[in-house]
């Protein structure tokens, strides 16, 4: 019950978009506008339409963006990780293996590859956004010792070695 409520009832909506670049060779360089709507009451509510109280717009840098987004996915691994080793639940097992080759094989937005494809190329490394570019460089890092961390715990869960294979 406590986890509906903290999924509904909520006043503040969110609405990111890419602000297109015609100078940036890859999309993924493109910096990103969040809006953040405040209503006045929160949803689900009896009215169909809201006032919107507050509007406040965000720009995220392309490359704090990629951080942030493996950083996030080095918490997740760490917390499935620890629940298939505490559990050793086929269901666990079964969601962590799909979310690792999601990560690893990521057919849509090339994943963590595009990352070093995209921010640590030379020109980025060697330009105004170094600091950044090692900063995603060891979060990168971090996230291949979780990724592997998590193979690891797989193989002593006794998951098929052809399916791992393919990871």
């Amino acid at each position: 019950m406590k986890e509906y409520y903290r999924e509904n009832f909520k006043n503040k909506f969110y609405k990111e978009s890419v602000i297109a670049c015609l100078d940036k060779k890859d999309e993924m360089l493109s910096d990103k506008m969040v809006e953040i709507y405040k209503v006045k009451y929160k949803f689900p509510s009896i009215f169909c339409m809201q006032e919107i109280i507050k509007v406040k717009q965000l720009r995220r840098n392309a490359i704090d963006e990629a951080i942030r987004s493996v950083q996030k996915l080095n918490e997740k691994y760490l917390i499935k990780r620890k629940l298939v080793q505490e559990d050793g639940d086929t269901h666990e097992i079964e969601f962590l293996f799909m979310d690792l080759e999601g990560s690893v094989n990521s057919r849509i937005n090339g994943g963590i590859q595009r990352y070093f494809n995209v921010f640590l190329s030379r020109e980025m490394i060697s330009g105004p956004m170094r600091e950044q570019c090692i900063e995603l460089y060891q979060k990168i890092r971090k996230l291949t010792e979780n990724l592997s961390d998590c193979l690891d715990v797989l193989e002593r869960q006794n998951v098929d070695e052809g399916r791992l294979a393919l990871l």
